[in-house]
């Protein structure tokens, strides 16, 4: 006959706990800019085209959807998810690797990627 084994749980120790907590912050601390620029740029090539010919249409109980305000809030929901990473690491007072993301997200703005056919602003003139 068998004899029944105990369980061989082990609880955790708060030291344990606390390195636990440590490794997480310096995970989430760790940022490479490049890497999110990569992946923001991943994510916008993976964008279902199909998206803006459904949503740049009359919508009933809105009226017409025009293609920029549907493109606009297509890029919305698909940034949202670093977006919101974003803001947990400033709130967990990481703010050198919420930096980080920023300068990702500026890598592949498309304000920063497009080159304007117009004549640069002229600076303002010195009041006196």
């Amino acid at each position: 006959m068998r004899s029944a084994r105990a369980c061989s749980t082990t609880i955790p120790s708060i030291a344990d706990e606390a390195e636990a907590e440590r490794l997480a912050f310096a995970r989430l601390a760790a940022v490479d800019a490049d890497e999110v620029a990569e992946a923001i740029e991943w994510t916008l090539r993976d964008a279902d085209a199909n998206q803006l010919a459904h949503r740049a249409e009359r919508v009933r109980g809105r009226g017409y959807v025009h293609e920029n305000e549907a493109a606009s809030e297509i890029l919305g929901e698909l940034l949202q998810p670093e977006l919101t990473d974003l803001t947990r690491r400033a709130a967990l007072g990481l703010h050198d690797g919420a930096r980080q993301m920023a300068l990702g997200y500026s890598a592949v703005s498309p304000a920063a990627n497009t080159t304007s056919k117009t004549a640069p602003c002229s600076p303002m003139p010195a009041l006196t």
